[in-house]
């Protein structure tokens, strides 16, 4: 009797350490998810200011970098790469203000206007452009991880077995009787 008490001891042990296993597993995807939608939070309290008045002074700019920054490790590159992009516009929009372009020669004040028009079309896409980037991110959609450790494929595959095993079985049985 005691030859079988400390295998089912182990084997409470190692059941207790898996469910802590998935308990921390799922704690830690709630606080990256938390971590990101912060992050899409103020990239998108950034990008507001240059909605509302075609044009940003250099606080928002840097508040905008900022938040750039810290999506830099909790998203992946294509979202950096396009929030780099959504920067250099900003960046030039704040530079080239409405007094600036004023001030320049016809002909020069006519392609900067264009341009600034061109990024202001783009910044205002984010909804469009932007959002579906950072989607998949932000979903939470990840699977809950399985009672017992193997995929639902191999699962599935070994109940249709055991299913068309059990059918021979009973009609072996019907042959029997």
């Amino acid at each position: 009797m005691s030859g079988w008490v400390v295998p089912v001891i182990g084997a409470i042990a190692a059941l207790i350490a898996y469910f802590q296993w998935v308990t921390a597993h799922q704690k830690i995807v709630l606080e990256l998810f938390d971590k990101r939608f912060a992050a899409f939070r103020d990239v998108q309290a950034s990008i507001i200011p240059i909605l509302r008045h075609a044009a940003l002074t250099q606080d928002e700019f840097f508040t905008f970098a900022r938040a750039v920054e810290r999506c830099r490790f909790l998203f992946g590159d294509e979202v950096h790469e396009y929030l780099v992009e959504l920067r250099k516009k900003m960046s030039f929009i704040s530079i080239f203000t409405d007094d600036t372009i004023d001030r320049k020669a016809e002909h020069e004040r006519s392609k900067l206007i264009d341009r600034k028009y061109a990024y202001l079309s783009d910044i205002t896409d984010f909804e469009i452009e932007g959002v579906p980037l950072f989607a998949p991110y932000l979903k939470l959609d990840q699977k809950m991880v399985h009672f017992w450790p193997v995929k639902a494929t191999l699962k599935n595959a070994l109940a249709e077995k055991a299913k068309s095993a059990w059918s021979w079985l009973r009609s072996m049985a019907q042959r029997w009787k």
